[in-house]
C-alpha cells in the first residue's frame, strides 16, 4: 500500500504528521520547520499576572504517581497536593533524559541534551555557548542563589554559571560510585538562610534541589514506619522539607510575589519493565514526572492540563512570566512558551509536536546501546538499539503491551531519531577542547567518539536484555560493607554474564581492593588478591579508556603492589590515562605517591624529586580557594620530598 494512503488511515499519527507524507514532504523537513510551528510563543494572553521573584524546585527521582494530585491512593505528599491545588498542574510531563544532571541542564536551559552536550552526570559540563535562566536573569538584576542536595549537580559541571551563590560543592570519594549528598533539611536549612537575607529591593531566583528519593532508600527515623515502602517514605520525607522551604517563604512574606514551579528530574523504575532505579531505560515510570506552576496570588488556581509537555519548555515559559524576552536564549531553545496557556484557560498546548528523550548512561557505562524514545500525542517509539516498539500511552499507560511499527513508522521513527543524534554528534564536538576542565580531570578530551553510530548502535546489547547484570553490581555495592562475600560472588557473576562490561569490571576490582585490604597482615594488603584487583581494573580501563574511577583506584592500588615489574607497567599505564585526559587531581596524588613508593624508573633522588614535585604541584594549582583537603594532603608531601636529604 502507498505510504500516504497508509498513514492516513493510522489513528496512532496526528494529523499533522501525517500530512507531511501526503504531500510527500521529506522528514527533514519537518524538524526544520518545528521550530517555527510548533515552539514559537502563543498570541498574548488575555490574564496578565506579574510576578517578582522566582522560586523553583526540583525533587530527584520522584516519580510523578507518586503524588496524590496525580493519582498515588496513598497520601505520601500532602504539601506537593495543596501547591497543585493552588497552582496549575501538568499531567504528561516527560524529562529529556532519566538521569540528574542531564535533565537539569535541560531543565535550566530549555534545550534538549543534543544541544546542551551534557549526556550523564561526569564527564560531561554544560556548554559555556548555552545561555541559562540563571545567567540571562542575573544580567536582568536578579539576585540568584541554589542550594542542591548532590554531587551530581556539583559547581564543577556549569549549572553554577549566573548564581552568585551555588551551594553545592560536594567532597569526592576517589573510586567509589556513590554520590555525595546531603539531606533535605540540611539543603532546606541552607535556603533558610538565602530566604532570610534578600534584598526588598532586588528581585531574587532561588532554585533548590532535593535528593532524598534517590537510591538507596534511607529515611529519617522520624518518617521510617509511615505508609508504603522505604521509597514511598522518602517521597514522604522530602514532601515535608518542601512544605517547611515554602512555610519560611511565606513568613518572609514573599510568597504573594513569587512565582514557584516545581518538579523533578527524573521518576524511579521500582522494578517496572525489570528496571529497579533509572537512567538505562526509557519507559514512562521514569521519563514521566510532575510539573506544577503556582502563580502569584495563586492565579488559575486548580487547573488541570492533560496534552503531553517537556521539561524543556520550563525555562522559557518562566523567563516570559517573568517578562523578559525570548531573544536571551541567544542559542534559541528546543521549548514551547506555555506563558499564554497558564495565563488563559482557552488555549492549549499542542498535541502533534515531537517530544524526545534518551539515555546513554547504558552505553558510556556499560557498552550497551543507546535507548531514545520520541512521542507525538498519545503516541511513543522506544528504540532500543537492535529493535523497535511502541505504545498507545492513552490505551496503555504503564506499557504493558508494545506494538509493533509497521515499516513507514519506522522509518519515521528513524530519521527523526537520526536528525537528533547529529545534533548530539555536533554538541560534542564543541566540548572536545575545554582545556580548563580537561586539565581538573572532569571532561573527557574528546567525548564524541564514545558515542556509536545508529548502525554501531544497532549491534549493541539492548539495557533491557541486560538489567539483570545491573541488579547484580547494585548487590555487589549494597552488600560490599555487609556482607564482602555476596559483593564479591556478585560482581564476579556480572562480569561473567557480561565480559565487556568496563563498570563490572571496576566493580569488582573495587571488591577485591577491599579484600586485599580485609586479608592482609600488619596493615599491608593481601599481594595475591592485591594483584587480581589490579587486574581487573586495568581491564575497565582498557574497556572505558576513560574510566577516571578504575584510573584514580588503580593507582591508589598500585601504591601497595610488591611486584615491581607489575608497578612500572601499571605506573605508565596511568600516565597514559592521564595524557588523555582520564586523569584527574586524586590521580595525580596517587600516582605521585606510587612513583615515590617506587621509583620504577630507577631515577636519581633529584630526578624523582623533581618528577613527584611537578605532579603534586599540579594537584595544588588546579584545585579550589581556600585549598581543600586533597590539596593540603599534596602540600604536607611536597614539603617532605623538598626537604629530603
Amino acid at each position: 500500500m502507498d505510504m500516504a494512503r497508509d498513514l492516513r488511515k493510522s489513528p496512532g499519527l496526528p494529523r499533522v504528521v501525517r500530512g507531511l507524507f501526503l504531500s510527500r514532504a521529506p522528514i527533514l523537513l519537518f524538524l526544520a520547520l518545528i521550530p517555527g510551528l510548533l515552539f514559537t510563543s502563543c498570541d498574548s494572553p488575555e490574564t496578565e499576572v506579574r510576578t517578582r521573584n522566582l522560586l523553583l524546585i526540583s525533587i530527584d527521582t520522584l516519580r510523578a504517581d507518586r503524588l496524590g494530585s496525580y493519582g498515588s491512593p496513598i497520601p505520601l505528599t500532602p504539601n506537593l497536593d495543596q501547591l497543585a491545588k493552588d497552582g496549575i498542574r501538568f499531567d504528561q510531563v516527560w524529562t529529556t533524559a532519566p538521569i540528574t544532571l542531564p535533565s537539569h541542564a535541560s531543565l535550566l536551559t530549555g534545550l534538549r541534551p543534543s544541544r546542551h552536550g551534557v549526556l550523564d552526570n561526569s564527564p560531561y559540563p554544560l556548554s559555556k555557548e548555552a545561555p541559562t535562566l540563571a545567567t540571562i536573569l542575573a544580567e536582568e538584576g536578579y539576585a540568584c542563589s541554589a542550594v542542591v542536595g548532590a554531587a551530581p549537580l556539583d559547581q564543577r559541571f556549569g549549572l553554577d554559571r549566573g548564581f552568585q551563590t551555588y551551594d553545592g560543592q560536594f567532597d569526592s570519594r576517589p573510586g567509589d560510585p556513590r554520590f555525595s549528598e546531603r539531606t533535605g533539611e540540611d539543603v532546606v536549612s541552607r535556603a533558610r538562610r538565602i530566604l532570610k537575607q534578600v534584598d526588598s529591593e532586588r528581585p531574587f531566583f532561588l532554585f533548590v534541589h532535593f535528593f532524598d528519593p534517590h537510591a538507596p532508600y534511607s529515611p529519617p527515623s522520624l518518617f521510617a514506619s509511615g505508609p508504603g515502602s522505604d521509597y514511598d517514605r522518602e517521597v514522604t520525607f522530602v514532601d515535608h522539607c518542601v512544605g517547611n522551604l515554602l512555610s519560611i517563604l511565606t513568613s518572609e512574606g514573599l510568597a504573594e510575589e513569587t512565582l514557584i514551579v516545581f518538579t523533578a528530574d527524573h521518576g524511579e523504575g521500582l522494578s517496572q519493565h525489570g528496571e529497579q532505579t533509572h537512567a538505562h531505560l526509557v519507559h514512562e515510570a521514569t521519563l514521566r514526572i510532575p510539573l506544577i506552576f503556582r502563580l502569584p496570588q495563586n492565579a488559575q488556581a486548580g487547573r488541570e492540563i492533560f496534552e503531553p509537555i517537556s521539561i524543556v519548555d520550563v525555562a522559557p515559559t518562566v523567563l516570559s512570566l517573568l517578562g523578559k524576552s525570548q531573544d536571551r536564549f541567544t542559542l534559541g531553545h528546543d521549548g514551547f512558551d506555555l506563558s499564554s496557556i497558564l495565563l488563559d484557560p482557552k488555549t492549549r498546548p499542542p498535541m502533534d509536536r515531537p517530544l524526545y528523550a534518551e539515555s546513554h548512561y547504558g552505553n558510556l557505562r556499560y557498552n550497551w546501546a543507546i535507548t531514545s524514545a520520541i512521542r507525538i500525542g498519545n503516541f511513543k517509539w522506544i528504540d532500543h538499539g537492535g529493535r523497535t516498539e511502541g505504545f498507545n500511552l492513552e490505551l496503555d499507560p504503564e506499557e504493558k503491551n508494545p506494538l509493533l511499527p509497521r515499516p513507514d513508522q519506522k522509518k519515521m521513527f528513524s530519521e527523526l531519531l537520526m536528525a537528533e543524534r547529529e545534533r548530539t554528534a555536533l554538541a560534542s564536538s564543541r566540548l572536545q577542547h575545554q582545556p580548563h576542565l580537561v586539565n581538573l580531570g572532569y571532561v573527557e578530551p574528546s567525548p564524541a567518539p564514545s558515542s556509536p553510530t545508529m548502525e554501531e548502535n544497532r549491534l549493541l546489547p539492548a539495557p533491557q536484555d541486560k538489567l539483570p547484570v545491573v541488579s547484580l553490581l547494585n548487590k555487589a555495592m549494597d552488600r560490599r560493607k555487609k556482607n564482602p562475600r555476596q559483593a564479591l560472588e556478585a560482581a564476579t557473576e556480572a562480569c561473567r554474564l557480561d565480559p565487556l562490561n568496563p563498570e563490572a569490571h571496576f566493580i569488582l576490582g573495587y571488591c577485591l581492593r577491599d579484600q586485599a585490604n580485609r586479608h592482609g597482615r600488619q596493615g599491608t594488603p593481601d599481594p595475591v588478591i592485591l594483584h587480581q584487583a589490579s587486574l581487573s581494573l586495568r581491564r575497565a580501563l582498557e574497556l572505558r579508556p576513560f574510566h577516571r574511577k578504575a584510573v584514580n583506584m588503580l593507582a591508589s592500588v598500585s601504591v601497595s603492589l610488591t611486584d615491581t615489574t607489575e608497578v612500572a607497567i601499571i605506573i605508565s599505564e596511568i600516565e597514559e590515562a592521564v595524557a588523555r585526559g582520564a586523569g584527574d587531581r586524586t590521580t595525580r596524588f596517587m600516582l605521585a605517591g606510587s612513583i615515590l613508593t617506587h621509583n620504577p624508573e630507577n631515577l636519581s633522588e633529584t630526578e624523582l624529586g623533581k618528577h613527584v614535585t611537578r605532579l603534586l604541584k599540579g594537584v595544588m594549582s588546579t584545585g579550589p580557594s581556600p585549598p581543600d583537603d586533597l590539596s593540603n594532603r599534596a602540600q604536607e608531601l611536597l614539603l617532605t620530598v623538598t626537604q629530603a636529604p
